[in-house]
């Protein structure tokens, strides 16, 4: 499963890169984020049902790159493991979450440099 996931990685590099060999591919790319499998259940769950709640991981991570009003952070927080929400309280995940699912997922971030 590791050996398939990074030939996999390997040949998506290689496609979105100005080289045509691993080797040189990957002098172009630097990894700048390295995300949790709870943070990519968290956007997987709430891509399937954006009135799902993020998990705590996930809010802190968005927290922390400013993603997040005070107000915001404060409500995902305190609403992040109730079942049952007001029709305002709903409303309002729901915002978050489709203004969430709208930032950048990209891992890497390519130098530009070639060959």
């Amino acid at each position: 499963m590791i050996e398939h996931s990074s030939i996999k990685l390997s040949k998506e590099i290689i496609a979105l890169s100005n080289s045509t060999t691993w080797e040189s591919a990957m002098k172009e790319w630097v990894l700048s984020e390295v995300y949790s499998d709870r943070i990519f259940a968290a956007i997987k769950r709430i891509s399937k049902d954006n009135a799902k709640s993020w998990n705590i991981e996930a809010i802190e991570y968005m927290n922390e790159r400013g993603w997040l009003t005070e107000w915001e952070y404060g409500f995902c927080i305190n609403t992040m493991k109730k079942r049952v929400l007001s029709e305002r309280q709903l409303k309002s995940r729901v915002d978050i979450n489709q203004k969430l699912l709208r930032k950048p997922k990209n891992q890497l971030s390519h130098r530009g440099t070639s060959d």
